[in-house]
C-alpha cells in the first residue's frame, strides 16, 4: 500500500506499522483556483502508538501533506470534546411536534 510504503521509505514513524486506516478524501487547489488536484488520506500507526496522516494525490500518488504524531493526537482530542459538548447540548434539547 502506497501510505504504508511512503512511512517506511521516509521513516516518518518508529517502530513497525501496525495499521493503516482511510481518513479522508476531498481536493486542493492553487490560490488562482485554476488547478484542483484530488487527495486521499491515510492514518498510519505503529507500534510503538505513534500515528501519523498522510495524503496523497489520487492523479499521480504525489505526497501532499503529513501531520505528525502530536498534531493528529491533538486533532483527535479535540474532535472528543466538540462531540462531548454536542451530547451535552443535544441532551437539552427537545423537539416538539409543533416545531417540525
Amino acid at each position: 500500500m502506497l501510505a504504508k510504503e511512503a512511512v517506511k521509505k521516509y521513516q516518518l514513524l518508529s517502530g513497525k506499522v501496525t495499521s493503516v486506516e482511510y481518513s479522508g478524501q476531498g481536493y486542493q487547489e492553487n490560490q488562482l483556483g485554476d488547478k484542483k488536484n484530488t487527495e486521499i488520506s491515510f492514518q498510519v500507526r505503529s507500534d510503538q502508538g505513534e500515528v501519523v496522516q498522510i495524503s496523497f494525490s489520487r492523479y499521480n500518488k504525489e505526497l501532499l501533506m503529513l501531520g505528525y504524531n502530536s498534531w493528529v493526537k491533538e486533532v483527535e482530542l479535540q474532535e472528543k470534546r466538540i462531540e462531548q459538548e454536542l451530547q451535552v447540548l443535544n441532551k437539552d434539547v427537545i423537539i416538539t411536534e409543533e416545531q417540525r
